[in-house]
């Protein structure tokens, strides 16, 4: 399984190549995020070449479940395609991104948990 436990606070997801695949791992995420929730999340989309719309609800599934915790989701090694979905759809703004999976674990260690404005 390509989800790994970094720390008590961050988890780390190798997301694999195909939608179905995709759909499982997203599901096992939802679950852990709504027991545990006080982890941020790095994805690495490197095997990833296009998320489909279902994919696409899913992940702002858990980007909610993520800051209902206060905590933060980081997209790393996204497809230039994938990028410009998000871009077009206007999600853009919604997303931490990351250009490698070093880059992203740098700014999850030395980031504090999101507070929300009331």
């Amino acid at each position: 399984m390509p989800i790994v436990k970094i720390s008590d606070n961050l988890i780390y997801v190798d997301l694999p190549r195909g939608s179905f695949h995709i759909r499982n791992e997203f599901e096992a995420l939802n679950q852990i995020t709504s027991e545990k929730g006080d982890c941020d999340i790095i994805l690495d989309l490197a095997k990833v070449e296009i998320l489909n719309s279902i994919n696409i609800s899913n992940l702002l599934i858990l980007r909610k479940l993520i800051e209902d915790h206060d905590r933060k989701l980081i997209l790393c090694n996204v497809a230039y395609l994938t990028k410009q979905i998000f871009e077009i759809s206007g999600l853009t703004e919604m997303f931490n991104f990351a250009n490698s999976k070093d880059e992203a674990l740098k700014t999850a260690r030395n980031s504090k948990p999101v507070t929300r404005k009331s």
